[in-house]
C-alpha cells in the first residue's frame, strides 16, 4: 500500500503508534530518495523499473485482492477505500469499497499470475506507477487518474474529481475522445455502437422485444475504440447489481459509469487491437471450452414437441426429407405439471427408450430446466430441497423461502450462490435427465422471472459468499450461477464428456459454463435485424457461442422471412429453429417445397463447412475471439466498418451480408480493404468498396477473403453419420495464402492431453508460379483422412504443369477452378503449379 504523500499516513491510521509509524515511513521514504533519487521522467521515456514481481500471490502478501493481483496504491476519500492493483503490465483494477474487505467475484476465472515489473514513484502532486506498457498518474483528494502509454500518449483521461459517492452509489467519470466508438455490453438494444447512449444494465424478461429495452444478459464490459489513435480500451465494472452507463449522451465528451450498491470494481484493459483486449478480457473471465461436435449441427426446437409420438414424427421427417439435424429439444411440456426433474407419465411414459431410439438415428435430446421448484408436498424434489437449510432464496418479510408464481404455480427459487445447492441440483439433473439419456441442459426463466412482479423482488436474500445480500445487489448473477450448477452437475455425471449447457440469462463469465441464445425473439424483420446485432455484441462481450432462434419465437413466421433467416442463421455459432406454442409450425418443411429446398441447401452448406466452423470454435476457446466477428473487429480503423452491424464474419475469412428486408433480391454490401471472392460466382472485388450484390434464393451475399484456405467436407445428415476420408480445401489464391484445420474426436476431453491434430496451410502465388504446402499434421489424434481435394480459385488460366516434388499430378480445370487430389501423409505435402 502506498500514499500520495507522507502526511496521508497519519490521516489513514489513527492509532497510538501513529507517531512512530510516521517516523519509520518518513525514514524509508527518505532512504529511497537518497538511494535512487527522485525520478525524472521525460516525455516518451519509461523509467527503468526497479522491482520485479516473480509471484504476485506470495504467502506474505497482505493485499485483499484475489490471487494474481498486486495492490500498489491506495487512499481514503469520502469514507471509501480507493485502491489500484495490477493484474498485468496493461490490465488494472481500480476499487472503491467500504473498508479493506476481500474482493469476491462471480465473474473472474482462476488464472495464472504473469511475471512482470512495475515501479512506483512520488511526483509533484501525484503518484506514478509504471509498467513496461503504461504510465499511470494517480491523484487524490479529489481522486483522478491519467494513463499514458510509454510514448506519452493519453490512453485514459479521468481528471479530478473522477469519482462521486452518494450514499451507496458510486459514479466514475472519464473523458470521451472525439468520435469514440463503444461496443459490447451483452444484450443491449438500440445501436451496435453504444457511444452517445444511456443504458441501464439489468437482466429482465420483457416479451415486447422493444429494441430500447433490456434483454436477458447485460454484461458490464465494453470495448472503447479511439478512432484517432487506434487505441482500444476494455472496461469492465465487476458489480452484479444495477448499473447505469452514460456514454456521452448527457454530457458530450464525458462518460459516466454508476453502480447503485456494493463495491465499485473497475477493470481497465489497454491494448492496440480488438483481438488483444478480448484476450485480456477472457484471460480474466475465462473462455468457452470446446463443445461437442454435434452442438455445431442444426438443431430443431418448439414449445413444445409432445407427446412422444410427435417427437418421433419430427425426427422421422428430418431423415426422410434428408435435411441434416443433430438435436431435438423438449420444452416444458415434457414435465409432469411443469415440475422440474420429472417426466409426464402419459406424454413420455418411457423416456429412456425414446432417447435411445433417437440417439440410434443420430439425434441428441436437450431438455429445458427452469429454476422454480413447485411447492407441493407430494413432489419428491420439493420435499428434499425444502428440508435443506438455506437451499431457497429467503423472503425477509416472512423469514421463509420466497414464493413466486411461474409455470407450475407457486414456487421456491434455489439459491445457486451456494455450492451445496449447486451440488444437490446437479444430483437431480443426473438422476432425472442425464441418466435417462439426455445430452444437453437448457436453462430458461433464470433472470429469474416471476409472473406477478415481472422482476424478482430485490428484497429477497441470497447467500452471496456468506454476506446474505439482498437479491438486488447480485441480481445479474442468478442465471450465471444456475448455468454453473448445470455445468458442474454435468461434469460430475459425465466426467469424460464435453458438457452442452444453454442458458437464456447470464452475466460476465457465463461463457465458462454455457452457450447463450438471445431469448424470446419475434417472427418479424425488425427482430431478425436486432438479433444479428445482439449476436455480434455478445461476441464482443466474450460470449463466442451464441445464436438466435431462426424464424423467430413469437408470432407466425412466413415463407420469405424463414427463407432469409435460415440463409444467414446457418452461419451463426448456435444454429437452432424455435417457435412458441400456438404459432404455426416452423420446421424447415412447413413453408412449402421452395422454402424447404432453400433450408436444406443452407443446412447442408453448414455441414460442409463444419471443419472450418469447428476450427473457429477452437480458436475462440484459446484466444477469446468471437466466432461471428463484426467488421470492426478486423478493420478497426475503417470508418465504415466501425458502423456496420448487418454484415459479419464467420471465423476470420468468410464475410456474410444477409438480406434483412422483404421483397429484396439484392442488397448493398460493403467490402473492406483487400481482395474478395464472391462465393457463388467466383468474381473478385477490390475493397474498400460498396457493391450491389444479387441474392437469389439459397445464395446470400457471401465472400471469401483472398488468401484464405477454407477446409470443408461432404454433407452429413448428422455429424456421426459416417466416417469421412476426404477433406476439401477451398483455396482463394492471393500472393500469400494461409489457413489451419484443427481436428479431434469431437466428444471427449482427450484434446486437453494433446489428442488432437493441427494442420497448417501456406502458399504463395506469382505471375508464373503457385506454391502450396499442406504442413505436417501436429498432434496425437488419428485422423481417418486418406485424401485432400484442393480447389484453387482465382488462377488466371490453367497451369501448364502441376506437381508434387518430381511427380506430375492429374488435375481438373472447370469454370476457372483447378482441382487437385493429394494423398494424405504424416509429412508436409508441397504442390507446385507453373504457368
Amino acid at each position: 500500500m502506498s500514499f500520495n504523500n507522507i502526511s496521508e499516513f497519519g490521516e489513514h491510521y489513527r492509532c497510538p503508534f501513529a507517531g512512530t509509524a510516521w517516523f519509520l515511513l518518513a525514514f524509508c521514504w527518505l532512504s529511497w530518495q537518497t538511494t535512487f533519487g527522485k525520478p525524472e521522467i521525460q516525455h516518451g521515456v519509461l523509467f527503468q523499473p526497479t522491482q520485479e514481481i516473480e509471484n504476485l500471490s506470495k504467502e506474505n502478501d497482505t493485499t485483499t485482492m484475489p490471487k494474481g493481483l498486486k495492490e500498489v496504491w491506495s487512499t481514503v476519500e469520502n469514507g471509501r477505500y480507493i485502491s489500484l492493483a495490477l493484474a498485468s503490465p496493461n490490465t488494472l483494477l481500480l476499487r472503491v469499497s467500504r473498508g479493506t474487505k476481500p474482493y469476491k467475484s462471480y465473474a473472474l476465472a482462476e488464472r495464472r499470475s504473469p511475471q512482470f515489473r512495475y515501479h512506483i514513484s512520488q511526483q509533484t502532486g501525484f503518484v506514478e506507477v509504471q509498467t513496461d506498457s503504461l504510465r499511470i498518474q494517480l491523484f487524490s483528494k479529489p481522486f483522478g487518474m491519467i494513463v499514458r502509454d510509454t510514448a506519452g500518449r493519453i490512453l485514459l483521461d479521468s481528471p479530478s474529481p473522477a469519482l462521486r459517492v452518494e450514499d451507496d452509489a458510486v459514479t466514475y467519470y472519464k473523458r470521451q475522445p472525439k468520435n469514440e466508438r463503444v461496443y459490447g455490453m451483452g444484450e443491449v438494444g438500440e445501436t451496435f455502437d453504444r457511444a452517445l447512449g444511456r443504458y441501464m444494465l439489468w437482466n429482465i424478461d420483457d416479451f415486447s422485444r422493444n429494441p430500447r429495452q433490456n434483454f436477458y444478459c447485460q454484461i458490464p464490459f465494453a470495448i472503447h475504440l479511439n478512432p484517432q489513435s487506434g487505441n482500444v480500451l476494455g472496461l469492465f465494472i465487476d458489480n452484479p447489481g444495477k448499473q447505469f452507463w452514460d456514454l456521452g449522451k448527457t454530457r458530450r465528451g464525458v462518460c459516466s459509469y454508476q453502480t447503485v450498491s456494493g463495491d465499485f470494481s473497475l477493470w481497465l484493459m489497454f491494448n492496440d487491437s480488438f483481438q488483444g483486449v478480448l484476450q485480456q478480457w477472457t484471460d480474466l473471465t475465462g473462455r468457452m471450452t470446446r463443445p461437442p461436435l454435434w452442438a455445431l449441427g442444426y438443431h430443431q426446437c418448439r414449445w413444445s414437441y409432445y407427446p412422444e409420438s410427435r417427437v418421433r414424427e419430427i425426427a422421422s421427417e428430418f431423415r426422410r426429407r434428408k435435411i441434416p439435424c443433430d438435436a431435438i429439444y423438449l420444452d416444458i411440456d415434457y414435465m409432469d405439471g411443469y415440475r422440474v426433474f420429472t417426466w409426464h407419465p402419459q406424454r413420455f411414459s418411457s423416456p429412456e427408450k425414446l432417447l435411445a431410439d433417437l440417439k440410434a438415428e443420430g439425434f441428441h435430446v436437450v431438455t429445458i430446466v427452469d429454476p422454480g421448484i413447485k411447492i407441493d408436498k407430494d413432489y419428491e424434489v420439493y420435499r428434499d430441497f425444502v428440508t435443506k437449510p438455506g437451499f431457497f432464496c429467503v423472503d425477509p418479510v416472512t423469514s421463509a423461502p420466497f414464493e413466486g408464481p411461474v409455470w407450475p404455480g407457486m414456487t421456491h427459487f434455489p439459491d445457486f450462490t451456494r455450492s451445496d445447492v449447486r451440488q444437490a441440483w446437479g444430483e437431480y439433473q443426473k438422476k432425472a435427465l442425464l441418466d435417462k439419456g439426455v445430452d444437453g441442459i437448457w436453462n430458461d426463466m433464470n433472470e429469474p422471472h416471476v409472473f406477478n412482479e415481472k422482476e424478482f423482488p430485490g428484497r429477497v436474500l441470497q447467500y452471496d459468499f456468506g454476506q446474505n445480500s439482498p437479491h438486488a445487489k447480485i441480481h445479474q448473477v442468478y442465471g450465471l450461477t444456475m448455468a454453473q450448477a448445470s455445468r458442474e452437475g454435468f461434469e460430475k455425471a459425465r466426467p469424460a464428456e464435453r458438457p452442452f449447457i444453454i442458458t437464456r440469462s447470464g452475466w460476465a463469465g457465463v461463457q465458462r459454463y454455457a452457450l447463450m441464445w438471445t431469448g424470446d425473439n419475434q417472427s418479424t424483420w425488425a427482430s431478425m435485424t436486432l438479433d444479428l446485432q445482439l449476436n455480434l455484441s455478445m461476441g464482443l462481450s466474450g460470449v463466442a457461442f451464441v445464436g438466435c432462434d431462426i424464424g423467430g419465437f413469437a408470432f407466425d413466421c412466413f415463407p420469405e422471412l424463414y427463407a432469409r433467416w435460415i440463409e444467414w442463421g446457418v452461419f451463426q455459432p448456435f444454429c437452432r429453429t424455435h417457435s412458441a406454442a400456438g404459432t404455426a409450425d416452423q420446421e424447415p418443411w412447413s413453408f412449402g417445397q421452395e422454402v424447404e429446398k432453400i433450408a436444406r441447401q443452407m443446412i447442408e452448406f453448414r455441414m460442409r463447412l463444419l471443419p472450418y466452423i469447428y476450427t473457429a470454435f477452437v480458436q475462440a476457446s484459446e484466444t477469446g475471439a468471437p466466432v461471428n466477428q463484426p467488421l470492426v473487429y478486423q478493420y478497426p480503423q475503417d470508418t465504415y466498418a466501425q458502423r456496420v452491424a448487418d454484415e459479419f464474419f464467420l471465423g476470420t475469412s468468410l464475410l456474410i451480408a444477409p438480406v434483412l428486408e422483404p421483397a429484396k433480391d439484392r442488397r448493398l454490401v460493403y467490402l473492406p480493404s483487400g481482395t474478395w471472392y464472391h462465393w457463388w460466382s467466383g468474381k473478385t472485388s477490390e475493397g474498400p468498396t460498396f457493391e450491389i450484390v444479387e441474392a437469389p434464393p439459397a445464395q446470400p451475399p457471401l465472400f471469401a477473403k483472398a488468401g484464405s484456405v477454407i477446409p470443408m467436407q461432404d454433407v452429413l445428415q448428422y455429424v456421426d453419420e459416417r466416417t469421412l476420408t476426404q477433406t476439401i480445401l477451398e483455396v482463394f489464391v492471393a500472393p500469400r495464402m494461409e489457413g489451419v484445420l484443427v481436428e479431434d474426436d469431437g466428444k471427449s476431453l482427450a484434446y486437453r492431453e494433446g489428442v488432437e491434430l493441427r494442420t497448417e496451410f501456406h502458399g504463395k502465388f506469382t505471375e508464373k508460379q503457385l506454391e502450396f504446402e499442406i504442413g505436417a499434421p501436429q498432434g496425437r489424434f488419428q485422423s481417418p483422412r486418406q485424401e485432400w481435394l484442393l480447389r484453387m480459385h482465382g488462377l488466371p488460366n490453367k497451369p501448364q504443369r502441376v506437381g508434387a516434388g518430381r511427380d506430375l499430378l492429374s488435375t481438373t480445370w472447370s469454370d476457372g477452378v483447378l482441382e487437385v487430389r493429394l494423398k494424405a501423409a504424416p509429412r508436409p505435402v508441397r504442390l507446385t503449379a507453373e504457368f
